[in-house]
């Protein structure tokens, strides 16, 4: 693991890449290969035609019980503080 650490702590700045040499450039670059690295090697290695994988299925519907106000309210309440949000970015003391 100490071999590997000094290769991950260095930083390495592209001056060019695939003829191009301004900064936006050569992100953009680095932004497409990254965005579209699952779906180029997926296409690679996978043959739709042959893939024979079940959709789930569903409920048509969902069935939600009513709850009425003073419910989501205490619950609201009982939430503790101090604890970070979720991934709704949401803090008990913002709700």
């Amino acid at each position: 693991m100490k071999s590997f650490w000094p290769l991950k702590t260095k930083s390495t700045k592209v001056n060019e890449l695939h003829g191009k040499t301004d900064e936006r450039e050569i992100a953009e670059e680095f932004n497409t290969y990254f965005a579209n690295i699952g779906e180029d090697l997926a296409s690679a290695f996978v043959d739709d035609e042959h893939v024979n994988i079940p959709l789930p299925v569903y409920p048509p519907i969902f069935d939600l019980a009513a709850v009425d106000y003073d419910t989501v309210f205490k619950l609201i309440q009982d939430l503790p503080n101090g604890k970070a949000a979720g991934g709704d970015w949401l803090t008990t003391r913002f709700l």
